[in-house]
């Protein structure tokens, strides 16, 4: 595979463990997913199905929150990342891997300005002196289209709003030039006018820089506006991955199709909305056989509940049902839902 067409980044059958109260939990059980430059992925799915967790991992995150990875492989550039030592792993995360979380005004510091913030990322990772990292800090602020931002850079965080905010943490993950960037939940609390405002920035950056955005998110309006691709995850796995414009057109598993049907359109104004019954099982609660077989509307007896559903590729798509390749019946069976 030549570098063109080889991902930039490659999640092989991941699996990660948390430490609780009763000893360790699987939370992420055989994730698999890639991206490459220039390519947006975008990871929908409930609260609690291991979307967060998985960007942890790629950062390799995972011990600050109490987690470790027990299986699989995630390789950047097509070399693992599992192993480095710590000097290596710190240069990898921010000057080439970068992630903005949720919340920015929680994750910048209240007590620095957003320049000096931005400009600290810049000489952790370049070691450059102080006034070459301020004027980087000062480009950055205005490539994400922050106003005047020689003296906006010299402000303190409550002095901006959520979506500067968010667009101050977007300058501080890209000032160190990374190939990828995964962005969670980047519209979360955002009003709508700018939550648009923050997609068409990440579009115009992947364009111009020939980024990798990995986008995390439960808002499907997010993925059509922005993703090339999607993985649909549930309870630790994913379920489905496609391209955008295909999985929108025709989902193969009852999850994907239950979601799509829960979102607000013209068609729905005469009709009930699809509600998916009871909630996304637990870790350590997870069934023997598919895990969401006892909230899917086409369960087929045992076959779906005895046994993990194995998962049917075909070109780049891949399923995780025993009804792949049945979509009329899973549509049916979601629509039957809604009456």
């Amino acid at each position: 595979m030549d570098d063109e067409t080889r991902p930039l980044l490659e999640v092989s059958d991941l699996s990660v463990d948390f430490r609780g109260a009763a000893g360790w939990t699987r939370v992420l059980d055989g994730v698999s997913y890639d991206v490459r430059a220039g390519e947006v992925l975008g990871i929908v799915g409930e609260s609690g199905c291991g979307k967060t967790v998985s960007s942890l991992a790629v950062m390799q995150l995972l011990d600050l929150q109490g987690g470790r990875i027990t299986g699989g492989d995630i390789r950047y550039d097509g070399r693992s990342l599992l192993g480095l030592g710590r000097r290596e792993r710190d240069r990898v995360r921010g000057a080439e891997i970068a992630m903005i979380f949720q919340q920015p005004m929680r994750s910048l510091n209240p007590a620095f300005t957003v320049g000096h913030q931005i400009a600290d990322v810049v000489r952790h990772h370049t070691g450059c002196g102080r006034r070459q990292a301020w004027d980087r800090a000062v480009e950055m602020l205005s490539l994400v289209h922050i106003p005047s931002p020689q003296e906006r850079a010299r402000a303190y965080p409550h002095q901006f709003s959520g979506g500067m905010c968010q667009r101050v943490m977007i300058a501080m993950a890209l000032a160190c030039s990374p190939k990828i960037l995964i962005a969670d939940e980047p519209s979360t609390a955002l009003d709508v006018t700018v939550q648009e405002q923050i997609l068409a920035l990440l579009r115009e950056l992947r364009d111009q820089l020939n980024l990798a955005i990995v986008i995390i998110t439960h808002d499907l309006g997010v993925v059509a506006d922005l993703a090339d691709r999607v993985a649909v995850m549930y309870a630790g796995q994913v379920v489905e991955q496609a391209p955008v414009l295909d999985l929108f057109a025709d989902p193969q598993h009852p999850y994907t199709a239950a979601l799509l049907a829960a979102v607000p359109t013209e068609v729905h104004r005469s009709e009930r909305f699809v509600s998916i019954p009871g909630r996304v099982a637990l870790p350590g609660e997870w069934p023997a056989g598919c895990r969401f077989a006892t909230r899917c509307p086409v369960v087929d007896g045992e076959r779906c509940t005895d046994h993990p559903p194995p998962v049917h590729v075909d070109g780049p798509r891949s399923v995780r049902c025993v009804r792949a390749g049945e979509p009329a019946l899973v549509k049916q069976g979601v629509a039957h839902g809604r009456r």
